[in-house]
């Protein structure tokens, strides 16, 4: 897109010239404030593998998000940090850069006593604005919602990227393994068009109840074959499962994976605790209290059943956790007897003597 300055350049005449030339040709000129971000806002060339590989996530778990009429910005959260990274890479591959850092979070999770139990982290990647992105956001946000366009095509690199962001694999007892991918926040039309387009495919496909996507078992290998291998290790798991020699081999891998990083990482993970319990031992214990004050009766209720019949099924272990508690602190034990005995003996003397 040329400026009307770029324009005389090329034709060798003034600025005013090619203004009078648009006005006369009733040519309609950009406004100027589309202009200027046309100088200096950031730009980038998207491939057709960067447009299938946007859009697959795009049907995932990836956002498109513009305050602009002339750009928008890619935004995409997951648990697992070596993904954002990977998002991060790849989407710097194409020309997209990130704005600022990957943003990391942490979402306090509760029990149904309302007592907080653990936290769930995640991280958060978000691109700087682009203007070759607004036409993607115009397409698949026409009102401000997200829909499934109708002239994307489901390739291999669209599909590996769709199943990595709402893709599953269900492994069921003696059944062989099959697809779910979560499309609740499509309409049905959407998810029927999707499931047209797999069916074309050979990948028999089905609308389920929650208006998810479910694969057949027959060709769940088929599709995994298609989309190829993950690119990331963290999400191997979708992959693995389809059949027992895959299951076991990954899930030791995964299990490898996730002890060397508890290992690498094990004084982070325990000053992560340790802050965690801190911040929040008073709220937690705050919460407990109030839990038991509600619920007194039915704690004392459920004492009363389960603490006589535990106390009776472990009778001997009790009395040898009583000794031990006992030997370990005997003068403490004998001292506070002594006292309660000479209160108690002082109280008698003191109720004769009125």
């Amino acid at each position: 897109m040329l400026s009307t300055v770029q324009i005389g350049a090329i034709c060798g005449v003034v600025e005013s010239t090619i203004r009078k030339w648009l006005k006369k040709y009733n040519i309609i000129r950009r406004s100027s404030g589309e202009a200027n971000h046309l100088r200096q806002g950031n730009h980038c060339n998207l491939s057709d593998r960067a447009m299938q590989w946007i859009e697959g996530e795009l049907l995932g778990d990836g956002c498109l998000y513009s305050k602009s009429k002339y750009s928008a910005q890619f935004t995409y959260s997951s648990k697992y940090n070596e993904y954002i990274n990977y998002i991060s890479n790849t989407l710097l591959k194409f020309g997209i850069r990130r704005t600022g850092k990957i943003y990391f979070r942490e979402n306090i999770h509760y029990k149904i006593n309302n007592i907080p139990t653990h936290s769930k982290e995640s991280y958060s990647y978000t691109s700087k604005r682009y203007a070759e992105l607004k036409p993607l956001y115009d397409k698949w946000y026409p009102e401000g919602k997200k829909i499934v366009p109708r002239d994307i095509e489901l390739t291999s690199i669209l599909l590996r990227q769709w199943y990595i962001g709402d893709g599953s694999l269900k492994i069921g007892k003696g059944a062989r393994s099959r697809i779910k991918l979560s499309t609740q926040c499509f309409t049905i039309n959407d998810v029927e068009w999707l499931i047209e387009q797999l069916n074309k495919l050979g990948f028999k496909s089905t609308r389920q109840s929650r208006n998810t996507i479910r694969i057949s078992a027959y060709s769940t290998k088929d599709f995994l074959n298609y989309i190829g291998n993950s690119p990331v290790k963290c999400y191997q798991y979708k992959w693995s499962g389809y059949n027992k020699g895959f299951t076991k081999i990954y899930k030791e891998e995964l299990r490898a994976y996730n002890k060397q990083y508890q290992q690498e990482h094990k004084e982070e993970i325990k000053v992560k605790d340790r802050q965690y319990h801190k911040d929040h031992k008073e709220k937690r214990n705050a919460m407990s209290r109030k839990y038991h004050k509600d619920h007194r009766e039915e704690l004392n209720a459920y004492n009363r059943i389960y603490g006589k019949k535990y106390r009776k099924e472990h009778r001997e272990k009790l009395k040898i956790k009583a000794r031990r508690y006992y030997q370990e602190h005997k003068e403490e034990i004998n001292t506070r007897h002594r006292q309660r005995y000479r209160d108690n003996k002082l109280n008698k003397l003191r109720g004769i003597n009125e």
